[in-house]
């Protein structure tokens, strides 16, 4: 990791893929990967593909919190776990979900139900791609429930206005409070939603 670091700073990546599967991580593991290379480890993939297997995304009960949920592992899922405690500490650490392919019948096909969507400056330039990854500027679907999702912080000071979007930095004076934008589209398509009745939960 410190000679990606060291020699391939912007060109080069590291993204473990579903590592709930190993059941040998810990979160100092990540920590060390992003420590020694905080622009080549940038993030991790807890939404693994094979979403369409008995145990989504392979994750069977021998996998770290015994399967997923929802289709996403615990490292992710874990409301003040492995992944909100690295994003506690200032990390830019971000999730990406995987749409890998096997087979025909036990498997989506690449794309056909679980995407990531990352904000890219160039969509045809392979580094501008790996350089929205690093920003954090992406989001995850499964099914196609959404097809945009817009997540933005306003804050307001001194009628200035400064806005952020995610995986971006906000200084905020103590005391003083932001307005969290989130904006989401339910395609007028039918989606491939095929493990609830249910299309949209806002919250």
């Amino acid at each position: 990791m410190l000679e990606l670091q060291s020699n391939y700073q912007k060109k080069s990546y590291v993204v473990p893929a579903h590592p709930e599967r190993q059941r040998s991580y810990k979160i100092n593991h990540f920590r060390d990967m992003n420590n020694a290379g905080p622009d080549v480890c940038f993030g991790f993939e807890s939404m693994s593909g094979h979403q369409k297997s008995s145990g989504r995304g392979g994750y069977s009960s021998s996998a770290d919190g015994g399967g997923t949920y929802g289709g996403c592992g615990i490292y992710a899922a874990e409301i003040g776990g492995l992944w909100d405690a690295m994003l506690s500490e200032g990390r830019g650490f971000w999730l990406f979900a995987n749409s890998d392919y096997h087979a025909n019948d036990g498997d989506f096909y690449p794309g056909e139900y679980q995407k990531t969507y990352t904000h890219v400056t160039q969509k045809m330039n392979a580094q501008a791609i790996v350089d929205g990854l690093r920003s954090g500027n992406s989001w995850v679907v499964n099914g196609d429930l959404i097809d945009s999702l817009i997540f933005q912080n306003r804050y307001f000071r001194s009628k200035r206005r400064t806005c952020a979007s995610m995986g971006s930095n906000m200084l905020i004076n103590k005391g003083n409070s932001i307005r969290v934008t989130i904006i989401v589209r339910d395609p007028q398509d039918a989606n491939f939603n095929t493990y609830s009745s249910f299309l949209l939960l806002l919250l």
